[in-house]
């Protein structure tokens, strides 16, 4: 058995939230938008469909933090290092010798915001640090690598927003809208 092989899909689920695209793309693994449909909210633009989703409205761009989705061939296995790096500054020097001069491009610190709202949970309404809304196990993680939420034996909470962790990996909506907040307002953020 795969690990993660499940995709929860919580059509009736009150805190289910269907923005982006019809359910056959829609498997992310979230109680609903994360921080792109975020983004994208903010600026007045549509929700980016899935880039799986051969009949989306690519005009603005693609979701690839979709269930399924990766941006690299699933034939490559690995990468060394070096190569990865390697690719990563090439693919910023050409970013930036093609970006229209009135374009800002910004780094992003996710850790620091992500410990930041860890320390200040309480602060921010989050009540369960730890522990996943959705999964299985019970305990202090509601975690179970081979049970995970989407799994006959998983459940989710009753109100995600009170929880950073939604299925033990991934964060809930709560948690994303808050990171975009921080980073709209400057925080954790530096222009490059």
């Amino acid at each position: 058995m795969a690990i993660f092989s499940r995709v929860v899909i919580l059509e009736n689920h009150p805190h289910h939230i269907h923005h982006c695209t019809d359910i056959l793309f829609h498997l992310q693994y979230s109680d609903g938008r994360l921080v792109i449909d975020f983004v994208a909210e903010s600026l007045s633009l549509p929700f980016l469909p899935p880039y799986r989703d051969p009949k989306a409205d690519k005009t603005y761009g693609v979701n690839f933090a979709v269930a399924g989705s990766t941006a690299i061939r699933r034939r490559v296995k690995s990468v060394p290092m070096t190569t990865c790096i390697a690719l990563h500054l090439l693919f910023h020097q050409t970013l930036f010798n093609t970006l229209p001069p009135e374009v800002s491009l910004v780094f992003t610190d996710y850790w620091n915001a992500y410990s930041t709202i860890v320390r200040g949970a309480n602060k921010y309404g989050f009540k369960e640090v730890f522990k996943s809304c959705c999964g299985s196990g019970g305990g202090k993680l509601n975690f179970d690598v081979f049970n995970t939420c989407g799994s006959p034996s998983s459940s989710s909470c009753p109100d995600p927003s009170q929880y950073i962790n939604w299925d033990g990996v991934h964060l809930t909506e709560a948690m994303y809208r808050l990171w975009l907040t921080c980073f709209l307002m400057g925080h954790f953020v530096t222009p490059i």
